[in-house]
């Protein structure tokens, strides 16, 4: 989903041009009223919302992944030493064992982490609307 910055026309403040070289832009082409604002606030909230479910989704996932990990490797270790292999090569086979667990753990870790990223993102995004919005009415004379 786009910003809701790019949506007013406010997510850029530079472009490059075709030789490469970058050229300023109107970082503030329109003046955002209250409306803007309401609109801008509404995205916000849902982006933050669908970041937030991410979050929880993928930890819960990544604790799960994590737990199936552990035992299979607990498991695997018993019972190659059970079946007599040596202690070295009996860690190793059950990490092997283990290890899309652990892919899949580390992943969702992953995942978690730039959901997170994204939350921050948007609280970023809402203080800069906040912003706009009170630049503008000084600017402009509008009124909330």
């Amino acid at each position: 989903m786009d910003s809701p910055l790019g949506v007013l026309g406010l997510g850029r403040c530079s472009t490059l041009a075709p030789e490469g070289k970058q050229t300023a832009m109107n970082a503030n082409p329109e003046v955002m009223d209250l409306d803007a604002r309401r609109k801008a606030d509404r995205s916000i909230a849902e982006d933050r919302r669908a970041a937030r479910r991410d979050y929880v989704r993928h930890s819960e996932e990544a604790a799960k992944e994590d737990l199936a990990y552990r035992k299979t490797k607990a498991i695997k270790l018993v019972e190659y030493r059970a079946a007599g292999e040596a202690a070295g090569v009996a860690q190793i086979r059950a990490e092997a064992d283990a290890a899309e667990h652990k892919y899949k753990r580390e992943l969702a870790a992953s995942l978690a982490k730039a959901a997170l990223l994204k939350v921050d993102e948007t609280e970023r995004e809402a203080t800069t609307v906040r912003d706009l919005h009170k630049t503008s009415e000084r600017i402009d004379g509008l009124s909330a």
